[in-house]
């Protein structure tokens, strides 16, 4: 394999996808239970509606309690990315160079004089995602890595490279 450069731009949406897998990811428990219980509840009123059981308004409750719950999490995050977009400091349209090599991997902003590098072996994760792939640097830098820039040939490569290199 040699190396792979790739120049790309991070657009509102493809921060959007990371921001809500990075929510996903650490409620997962939460939405898993709110899943079996919207779920159950669902199952409860069509079998109380045939007469098997007798209505119990107590399921609703709980059910309406995940759903909003879900709303209050969901708009927090919106909050979060409006605030970032709006921020001075955002990276929205920024010119990224990042190169992949069979050992190393560097993550470039020339308009902010920022370069960051290291062996691929150090990187303690990386996720393909629909239409990015979210390299993390460590716990506090993450490069999202928008599909739209490669072409098919040029996702593959980089899906073995990261596959094997971690």
């Amino acid at each position: 394999m040699g190396t792979l450069e790739l120049n790309f731009t991070v657009d509102v949406k493809d921060f959007r996808e990371a921001t809500y897998y990075s929510l996903f990811m650490q409620k997962r428990n939460f939405f898993r239970a709110a899943v079996v219980v919207i779920a159950a509840c669902f199952i409860y009123v069509v079998l109380a509606i045939n007469k098997v059981f007798a209505m119990e308004p107590i399921f609703f409750f709980l059910a309406g309690g995940y759903l909003v719950w879900i709303l209050v999490l969901l708009a927090g995050e919106e909050r979060k990315i409006r605030a970032y977009v709006k921020s001075p400091d955002n990276l929205r349209g920024a010119e990224y160079t990042a190169r992949f090599g069979s050992r190393l991997v560097s993550f470039e902003i020339p308009a902010k004089k920022f370069k960051v590098s290291g062996n691929l072996s150090d990187i303690p994760a990386a996720f393909e995602l629909t239409n990015i792939f979210l390299v993390y640097a460590n716990r506090e830098q993450t490069f999202i890595i928008p599909t739209r820039c490669m072409s098919k040939a040029q996702i593959k490569e980089l899906r073995e490279m990261l596959s094997h290199g971690i």
